[in-house]
């Protein structure tokens, strides 16, 4: 589910699950150039980035929590249950 808006081509949302529940093969993204807001819409998830010391971190995060990334930040997301729903709205 994503949407995007001729109002604001720098503007993207995105409606999913996070596929991978495999921490042990999780590999995180390379960043990217947009800010991004993720919202936990249902479920559990686990958020996974690598910090600027090269650190690789992680947070749990509950229904109705929401985190900022900084753009080019690594990071990915996993379902610590099953079911977990996130909106992620880039922007820049």
């Amino acid at each position: 589910h994503v949407m995007k808006t001729t109002a604001d081509p720098h503007l993207m949302a995105l409606r999913t699950s996070p596929l991978c529940d495999d921490e042990s093969k999780l590999n995180l993204n390379s960043g990217h150039l947009a800010k991004e807001l993720v919202y936990v819409l249902k479920g559990v998830v686990d958020m996974h980035w690598q910090n600027k010391k090269g650190q690789r971190r992680k947070a749990r995060l509950n229904q109705g929590d929401s985190v900022y990334l900084e753009p080019w930040v690594p990071h990915a997301f996993t379902p610590a249950k099953a079911g977990a729903e996130i909106l992620a709205v880039d922007f820049h």
